[in-house]
């Protein structure tokens, strides 16, 4: 019998599929994810649909956050530093908390869904004013374009959040006041 020797480049680990993901993978995967969610939310006989919806909201999350940081693993050689990650990732779960807080069912029932302004931190002035400008609130203040855009949206709010720290902490440890872990 012969054994396989595992060394670092065939070692089967989570920076490994990481580093041989392909860019465009995570926000396919979102967009997979979130034709899954509207499908299941639409139905009342799936078992334990609560929970699978936010499973699959967390996972719609979680794809935000990871795409970027395949582009920081890109820029530092494959070095791995744990910290951004996980900071991104709460930053992220603060951002989802912001988009569901957002958008009152008073202001839905009778008129038009909420600003983006109110969904978005950074991202919702800027879709309002395009919106403004182009005239289209007809197409983007009531479905189906509403959903798209407070979709993609929060994933490029998410990823834009999770870039910004990616740099601010890898700054931070290119600095060598840190040690990376």
């Amino acid at each position: 019998m012969t054994e396989k020797k595992f060394d670092k480049k065939n070692k089967l680990s989570i920076m490994n599929v990481f580093q041989q993901m392909p860019i465009w993978l995570p926000p396919l995967l979102a967009v997979i994810i979130i034709g899954v969610y509207f499908t299941i939310a639409g139905t009342t006989d799936f078992p334990g649909r609560t929970v699978f919806l936010l499973f699959l909201l967390v996972a719609f999350i979680g794809m935000a956050v990871i795409t970027p940081f395949r582009v920081f693993l890109k820029k530092n050689n494959g070095r791995v530093n744990w910290l951004p990650l996980v900071i991104a990732s709460l930053c992220a779960i603060a951002l989802f908390g912001w988009f569901i807080l957002g958008g009152s069912r008073e202001i839905r029932s009778g008129g038009n869904f909420p600003l983006f302004a109110n969904r978005f931190p950074i991202l919702g002035e800027i879709i309002d004013f395009i919106v403004k400008i182009l005239g289209i609130g007809n197409l983007a203040y009531y479905p189906p374009g509403y959903e798209i855009i407070i979709w993609g949206g929060l994933f490029i709010e998410i990823a834009l959040v999770s870039t910004l720290i990616y740099l601010l902490i890898g700054h931070i440890f290119s600095m060598g006041n840190i040690k990376e872990g």
